[in-house]
């Protein structure tokens, strides 16, 4: 995540002081590259901040380990930590540290699909930056409220708040926001289907990591090429980009990361009839999304895993598995989700001979689907229901004939 780094103190005072903002800076520096000696480092840190009642210190060691969770995609840790700075923000009078510590715990609401009040968050934040003519903490305000619009399928509006996010942090010459706003904008273009214009953020905000030696965020822009080449019909080049990404994920101790790829793969090794190849990707995606509560992840999964058992006329399986995807989207408020395994549902019905219910689905998904400005669900959705009441005027006109 785009946090900026604990500011450096005024003044050192003793040796137990200079050693805690050591132990900072060194997890800091290690939070991207080696997750599990960051946070040790951040642990110590706190611990001797702690003892010497150095409160300062114990705010910076607090803001670099909820970084460090945030980074791991432990959510839960990182709000238990961000709490804790927060509440010592506020007795230390430090609005803009307070501020930053909205913008994580906003990321953590995300996380558990809480959009109204991720937004809530990230929109005082912003408010206080803002007042505090802080212009990067405002660029990354903006950048995360983009990130909610997109996780609610909200691209366009993601995608101009995000581009008045990339522009102050140009403005303010900022590597790594400038890095982190074109992987979002890349994100919200793929989906509106905008090609071209993702293929060229991907690969700036690639040359930028390289550049930085950040290969989380390598990873997440592989993730993301992937996605536009998958989008353009070159699936080979999507797999190797998920494949190049799955393999800096082994070592970067991100299992949210890890899973979003495994159900990438899982999805295109489908498409292309690799059935025991994709359930064994989507499988291990399932464990380390329900493991871990990556709520959104697990639906995709279990709607792949639907795909496989219709795919081999395991009907009944089927079913669980897609009316499972729907609950775990409707729990992580994932509209496109619902929509998604609504119409499978659906598909489904048509097929078991139940175009009663089938009707009824298909008409769900529509009105589910509307809630986005990805439309892709809902043309499926009414092209579904075009061909199954053109099946029922046949038969009719069969029985007619009879």
């Amino acid at each position: 995540m785009n946090l900026p780094e604990p500011s450096a103190p005024a003044a050192q005072t003793t040796p137990a002081e200079a050693a805690v903002n050591e132990l900072v800076r060194q997890a800091w520096r290690l939070r991207r590259t080696d997750a599990p000696r960051a946070h040790r480092l951040g642990r110590e840190a706190l611990e001797q901040a702690d003892a010497a009642g150095y409160p300062d210190g114990q705010l910076r060691a607090l803001w670099a380990l909820a970084t460090c969770a945030l980074d791991a995609a432990d959510y839960a840790a990182a709000e238990g930590f961000a709490r804790r700075a927060q509440r010592l923000a506020r007795s230390l009078g430090l609005l803009d540290v307070q501020a930053a510590v909205g913008v994580t715990l906003g990321i953590c609401e995300t996380r558990k699909g809480n959009f109204g009040a991720a937004m809530a968050l990230h929109e005082a934040s912003l408010a206080q930056f803002r007042a505090l003519g802080a212009r990067s903490g405002e660029a990354q305000a903006l950048m995360y409220i983009g990130g909610v619009y997109i996780d609610l399928t909200r691209n366009a509006k993601a995608r101009g708040v995000l581009e008045e996010a990339l522009a102050i942090f140009r403005a303010e010459a900022h590597l790594e926001g400038q890095m982190q706003a074109l992987l979002m904008l890349a994100i919200a273009t793929t989906a509106l289907g905008e090609n071209g214009l993702a293929y060229r953020h991907n690969r700036e905000a690639l040359g930028l990591a390289e550049g930085l030696g950040d290969p989380l965020t390598q990873a997440r822009l592989l993730t993301n090429l992937g996605g536009t080449y998958n989008n353009s019909g070159d699936s080979d080049k999507a797999l190797t980009c998920y494949l190049q990404a799955l393999a800096l994920s082994e070592r970067l101790f991100n299992p949210h990361l890890r899973a979003m790829l495994l159900n990438n793969v899982a999805e295109l090794y489908l498409h292309a009839g690799e059935t025991a190849r994709a359930a064994r990707y989507a499988d291990e995606a399932l464990g380390l999304a329900e493991v871990n509560g990556y709520v959104r992840t697990q639906g995709e999964a279990l709607e792949m895993l639907g795909q496989i058992a219709q795919g081999a006329g395991d009907l009944e399986r089927a079913a669980t598995r897609f009316r499972e995807a729907f609950r775990t989207a409707e729990a992580a408020n994932d509209p496109f989700g619902q929509a998604s395994a609504l119409s499978f549902l659906a598909e489904l019905e048509h097929r078991r001979g139940d175009h009663a219910a089938a009707r009824r689905l298909f008409g769900e998904s529509v009105e589910v689907a509307q809630r986005t400005d990805n439309h892709e669900v809902e043309v499926q959705a009414r092209l579904g229901l075009g061909q199954l009441l053109a099946a029922l005027k046949e038969e009719r006109a069969a029985r007619t004939e009879l």
